[in-house]
């Protein structure tokens, strides 16, 4: 979207910043996560190592910008993609959501969208420490305008109100 072509006031964006007519001030990070129903992993055997995926019906998540197929991990320090395959792709993360839970593979999602899940034992998170991906969530702004009083208040209440669920991302 152009927020300043669009006369938006405010909006918030997860991921990276390259306008730099814009102003973001970070709200918090959003950890990524991979899960799976249990019955998937009755059946198909629960992965122990990033590479364990290659023998996994991984579903892919089309609305990544880092690639759909690239699932970032976090060895000794450093950040690197394994590319993974499966038979389901959507750009649409209620409906990968739902493909997870029906059993059809693994999911790699924010944490936030699954949250529920995980904490109900519908979905079960995999490699938790080895998940590399964590985007920033920003409130974005015009860097031509100095921001009302009213947008900077409306920030720090979105930022506040982000903090007291912090846990689910």
């Amino acid at each position: 979207m152009d927020l300043i072509g669009e006369g938006y006031d405010l909006v918030i964006r997860t991921g990276h910043l390259d306008d730099s007519n814009l102003i973001a001030r970070h709200i918090l990070d959003s950890h990524w996560t991979i899960c799976a129903a249990p019955a998937y992993i009755s059946r198909r055997g629960k992965p122990q190592v990033p590479e364990d995926l290659l023998e996994h019906n991984c579903l892919i998540y089309s609305y990544q910008e880092s690639g759909a197929r690239d699932w970032l991990f976090n060895r000794y320090g450093e950040v690197y993609p394994l590319r993974v395959s499966g038979n389901f792709s959507t750009n649409n993360a209620a409906a990968l959501r739902r493909a997870a839970l029906a059993g059809h593979g693994l999911a790699y999602v924010p944490r936030c969208l699954v949250y529920s899940d995980l904490q109900s034992g519908q979905l079960v998170e995999l490699l938790p420490r080895q998940v590399g991906k964590i985007l920033g969530i920003y409130a974005v702004y015009s860097y031509s305008r100095q921001p009302p009083r009213k947008i900077k208040l409306l920030i720090e209440y979105i930022r506040s109100r982000y903090m007291d669920i912090k846990h689910y991302f």
